[in-house]
């Protein structure tokens, strides 16, 4: 009988972003958060296992590596380590095994003035001594917090019949002049001090564009480049090519994928990629090409001044310099394990020019992979081709004090796209070409190709050089608008003061109507201005954010507590193991706990909830396992395949 039975479910979540699942033999030579599956038979210990299959008798149980801890308040004494693991349970005590796949947000919401994109009957037109108007509101999470309360900002536009000047009615000339009178006016507009468009995106949209002349085809590259992930590295990589837009695509197993695009032709791939400030990788493994793997060892990180090289210290396993400020380098030292902190903290400083060298004692790490020396990487051909459209920006500049041309200077901050337009008295205007985001459909009209503005040159900003429209007749033209998303950045010392709010992934909510929020006027008066809701906003599920959250709620379970007070994190090594800006597969593994003993309402016990973080696409061979597990028993659970 199920009658009176008390359930007292469970969700316990172990993260990682070490994907290689544990092919070793005991728990003790688990990697810095690997996830094996181990198996006991009778009384023997339990053992790693890859293929997990029930047997009569058989006990399994799910670990988690974690690194030795140290006590601020013993000397830094050694504790021993404490995997993260599941109880005990038998094959067929698994009543729940499913599977849930990350997915990012795509979708923001988008509304359309006039014209949508398909519908040529729909279009946002102005009559000779007629004027339109069209209000915007705009409401959602990032209002609310904008605005200190549950409520909305409006705003009102206007397009005058004298802005389309001789142009008549339906021309191109006339979509142009409608379009740039609403764009002047957004471009303008500001909620206080936040201009209009950094909450919402306008942009310009007709039928009768031709494709423009000038495309350009480019040609996509990619190059693998093993690193941390971070920001910083990203940086390293864009600094060597100024002038094009150097992106992140993936990273997985310490490899970051980044790509670039070039014009086609021969000639005009990438200049290889120099690699020369790539620190340790830890919780490794496994290495990757190139770098060594350490089983343990002491990490360090030294700061000097800038023009300071720390010296070599005795039995070092690697020395790497991993950046710093104008004023400072920050070197990171790997030693063996057994290393004594101050008595390398007084080797450092006895070397010369050290004596003021800041020495920081990281830890005792394992599984890691210390860097080769300098690498130079080459770009590879992706097989993706697409257009871009050109677009000129100009700027006028007062000459140097000596009345010479500022080109060097500009070219050095934005490329050799950068040109002397105009030499003047002491002053002198110059041209920057840019390119659009691309664009696989060369038929799509000018206005569906986005430019992005240089960003402004000692606070004096690029002018857009506007070009004129053909005398196309029956046109139609339209406004879509975009809501922008905010993402505030959670981490261990923004958790405690942004903490967990869903609401942080709404983007701004766009509502717009031709009659004003306190509108009086006849309740059945039409407008000829149409509105069409292009896109609706979506979600994103295993978001880093959202799984550091669920992280933090199970470290109870594991003896942990999640503490607010930075210097304790800092001094314990407390860190969360989800990055907030990757996305993570779930794995979900139900058992049914059973105890020995007979409660009032019958046989005790309760169901867990494991949670199983893996980065995207990055969990295949724990998913093969407990497949491999389930598929052992007479259930009606499903495999799962993500």
């Amino acid at each position: 009988m199920n009658e009176g039975k008390l359930y007292n479910g469970q969700r316990i979540s172990m993260v990682t972003n070490n994907t290689k699942l544990f092919a070793g033999t005991g728990p003790e030579d688990l990697a810095t958060e690997q996830i094996g599956v181990f198996q006991q038979d009778g009384k023997t210990r339990f053992k790693g296992t890859r293929t997990p299959v029930k047997n009569k008798g058989r006990k399994f149980k799910i670990m988690q590596g974690f690194p030795n801890r140290y006590s601020a308040l013993t000397s830094r004494a050694q504790l021993p380590s404490f995997p993260h693991q599941t109880v005990e349970f038998k094959a067929e005590q698994i009543v729940g095994w499913n599977g849930i796949a990350a997915k990012p947000f795509t979708k923001e919401p988008m509304v359309a003035v006039g014209y949508d994109g398909s519908d040529a009957a729909k279009t946002l037109s102005v009559k000779k001594g007629e004027s339109v108007q069209f209000h915007l509101h705009l409401t959602g999470s990032p209002i609310h917090k904008l605005t200190n309360q549950r409520g909305w900002l409006h705003q009102e536009f206007n397009i005058e019949p004298d802005c389309l000047g001789d142009a008549e009615p339906g021309t191109q000339q006339a979509c142009a002049k409608i379009q740039k009178a609403f764009l002047d006016q957004f471009e303008r507009k500001t909620f206080g001090t936040i201009p209009l468009k950094t909450l919402v995106k306008a942009t310009g949209v007709s039928t009768c564009d031709t494709p423009p002349s000038g495309l350009v085809q480019f040609s996509e590259y990619s190059i693998d480049v093993t690193d941390t992930g971070s920001e910083a590295a990203l940086g390293r990589v864009q600094a060597q090519y100024p002038g094009k837009v150097v992106t992140r695509k993936s990273y997985a197993d310490q490899i970051s994928t980044y790509l670039v695009q070039t014009p086609s032709g021969a000639g005009n791939a990438p200049a290889q990629l120099s690699v020369s400030k790539n620190p340790v990788l830890p919780n490794c493994s496994t290495c990757p090409s190139g770098y060594t793997l350490v089983a343990q060892g002491s990490v360090f990180e030294v700061t000097v001044p800038n023009d300071t090289t720390p010296a070599d210290q005795p039995g070092q396993i690697s020395k790497t310099k991993i950046g710093g400020q104008p004023e400072e380098a920050v070197f990171q030292y790997v030693m063996p394990a057994a290393q004594d902190p101050a008595q390398f903290e007084t080797n450092i400083k006895a070397g010369t020019g050290t004596a003021s060298a800041e020495v920081k004692f990281q830890g005792l790490q394992r599984g890691l992979c210390t860097p080769p020396a300098a690498q130079t990487l080459s770009w590879t051909a992706t097989g993706k081709t697409f257009s871009k459209a050109p677009a000129d920006y100009t700027i006028t500049l007062q000459d140097t004090t000596c009345g010479t041309s500022r080109l060097v200077e500009l070219q050095a901050r934005y490329g050799s796209g950068v040109s002397e337009d105009v030499d003047g008295q002491c002053t002198r205007r110059y041209k920057l070409t840019t390119y659009s985001d691309a664009v696989f459909d060369d038929s799509c009209g000018l206005e569906r190709y986005k430019f992005v503005a240089p960003d402004a040159y000692d606070s004096i900003p690029w002018v857009p050089v506007v070009l004129t429209g053909s005398g196309t007749t029956g046109c139609s033209c339209g406004i879509i608008l975009e809501g922008a998303r905010f993402i505030r950045p959670v981490n261990e010392v923004t958790f405690p003061l942004i903490g967990y709010d869903r609401r942080d992934l709404e983007p701004v909510q766009i509502r717009v109507s031709a009659f004003s929020h306190d509108y009086t006027g006849p309740v059945c008066q039409t407008t000829s201005v149409p509105f069409t809701i292009l896109q609706n906003s979506d979600y994103p599920v295993g978001f880093g954010r959202d799984v550091i959250e669920t992280e933090r709620d199970s470290l109870g379970y594991f003896l942990k507590e999640y503490t607010y007070h930075p210097i304790v994190r800092e001094l314990y090594g407390d860190r969360f193991i989800a990055k907030p800006e990757l996305y993570y597969d779930e794995y979900q593994l139900t058992v049914n706990t059973k105890s020995n003993n007979m409660g009032f309402f019958g046989e005790t016990g309760f169901k867990i909830m494991y949670r199983f973080f893996f980065p995207v696409g990055q969990g295949k061979e724990f998913e093969a396992a407990i497949n491999s597990l389930v598929a052992s028993v007479d259930s009606d659970l499903s495999l799962v395949t993500l």
